[in-house]
């Protein structure tokens, strides 16, 4: 990594993305504004005035929610401007065979019961009686709502089953990103340039910093993803839903997103299989066009001179929340050494550092199902699942189907609900129960799961129909 020097008072950020990196663009341009707005520091935004998006719709989850609500951009903003409608649990269909059917929850199943971990007594339960009704899926409020389409916001009471619930925001995408552009020009400026003009700005100043939000061109990474191909159709929806469907096929997956009175569908595919043009549908009428967007990489985190490069990557084409998650926890660590005027070296390689082990986690959750995937049988998910050779993954998807237990890597999280939820809707339950949890015989075990099980459930049936 090369240093970064800023010899005197930093006095703009300047902010660049191109046609299929404008949403990333103007995310931390909103940011941006917001976050120096106290400071002399002036931003401005170099990008296409016509962009593609990758996603009609997106899926805002806690972090990023809370990321909006500081710049303005409330749920209540979100409802009224943006489509905004709730989301809590990822179904998946047809990934271990053709019948495969499940729903993983955002919060984490069940309750812990005498200080020993819910899946513990559940695994226990299904090696005894061999009956693999006793799913995770009926011990999560999330998941039984998103079954009954029925909604409420969580309770902040911890004695209420109320409080175990968790959900995010699917939006519209071209509404967000206006919403983001207003915001960008309330706090900063904003400078809007054909994208063969994107090198005009001058990044020689002292005085500048350049966030370079554009794609990354490079492909000879390891951090590459397999699937890069993605499809746009909006269409009226049979009914409304609370979880977003993601189906296997032979050569990829679909995902759809339910959007009040519409449904986005995304296919993704790779491009060394298929065809690496994408077929974007219009939302206002039928006319089609072709576009190609390039190739996804890794972020590369180094500096040159004054410029930060924060590439889009694969995962934000991957993400529910295209990656907003990920570049909210970047830009977190960003806006400190910023707004100090003057970055230091080993500032800047803390930095290079924190983004490195964020994207490893965000990376891991988007390929996580294509991972678990069991369809080797095709040529495509064999092709697919031979580039995810990932030793931390593996590490922990074995260590958890060994112990049960979720490994503290360095660059996972403490709540890691909505991957452990994922694991055992793709049925890796662990093998062993911790020893703890045979304080119950087996009697008296079924009769407090069996009841714990009916509370979730006639709670998720008595809460209002969305």
């Amino acid at each position: 990594m090369s240093d970064l020097h800023i010899n005197g008072e930093l006095q703009q950020i300047k902010v660049i993305s191109d046609e299929h990196s404008a949403f990333g663009g103007w995310f931390t341009a909103a940011m941006a504004a917001f976050a120096l707005r106290d400071t002399e520091i002036s931003i401005s935004h170099a990008t296409c005035k016509d962009f593609t998006l990758s996603h009609g719709s997106l899926t805002l989850q806690a972090d990023v929610l809370l990321a909006l609500q500081d710049v303005g951009i409330t749920e209540q903003v979100l409802i009224e401007q943006a489509s905004a409608t709730p989301f809590l649990a990822n179904q998946y269909i047809g990934w271990g065979n053709n019948a495969h059917s499940s729903l993983a929850g955002l919060a984490k199943s069940g309750v812990p019961l005498n200080g020993v971990g819910f899946v513990h007594y559940l695994t226990r339960l299904r090696n005894e009686t061999h009956d693999s009704q006793w799913n995770i899926e009926a011990f999560s409020l999330n998941t039984m709502c998103a079954a009954h389409n029925t909604f409420t916001r969580p309770s902040a009471d911890p004695r209420s089953i109320l409080s175990s619930l968790e959900y995010g925001l699917r939006v519209n995408a071209k509404s967000l990103c206006a919403l983001l552009k207003q915001v960008a020009v309330t706090h900063g400026k904003v400078l809007e340039l054909c994208s063969s003009n994107l090198e005009s700005n001058n990044k020689d100043s002292a005085s500048v910093v350049t966030l370079d939000c554009r794609l990354c061109v490079s492909v000879d990474s390891s951090d590459s993803l397999p699937i890069d191909s993605i499809k746009i159709v909006g269409h009226a929806p049979k009914e409304a839903s609370l979880s977003n469907v993601l189906e296997c096929l032979d050569n990829g997956y679909v995902e759809r997103q339910y959007l009040q009175s519409n449904c986005y569908s995304r296919w993704f595919s790779s491009s060394g299989i298929e065809s690496g043009e994408v077929l974007v549908e219009s939302e206002s009428n039928n006319d089609s066009r072709q576009i190609s967007i390039a190739p996804l990489a890794s972020d590369t985190w180094h500096s040159d001179s004054s410029t930060i490069y924060l590439f889009e990557t694969g995962v934000h084409q991957l993400l529910d929340d295209g990656g907003l998650g990920y570049r909210t926890q970047q830009l977190a660590s960003l806006w400190p050494l910023l707004s100090g005027a003057r970055l230091s070296d080993t500032a800047a390689k803390y930095f290079c550092r924190l983004s490195a082990q964020r994207y490893k986690y965000w990376r891991d959750i988007a390929v996580l199902p294509m991972y678990l995937c069991n369809k080797d049988n095709t040529a495509f998910w064999q092709s697919a699942k031979s580039q995810l050779v990932n030793d931390d993954l593996s590490y922990l998807v074995n260590f958890y189907i060994d112990t049960g237990v979720l490994p503290q890597l360095e660059h996972y999280p403490e709540d890691l609900g909505s991957l452990e939820n994922t694991l055992l809707a793709f049925e890796h339950y662990p093998r062993n129960a911790d020893p703890l949890s045979y304080v119950w015989d087996l009697s008296e075990l079924v009769s407090r799961l069996d009841k714990l099980r009916q509370q979730i459930k006639q709670t998720a049936v008595q809460l209002p129909q969305i």
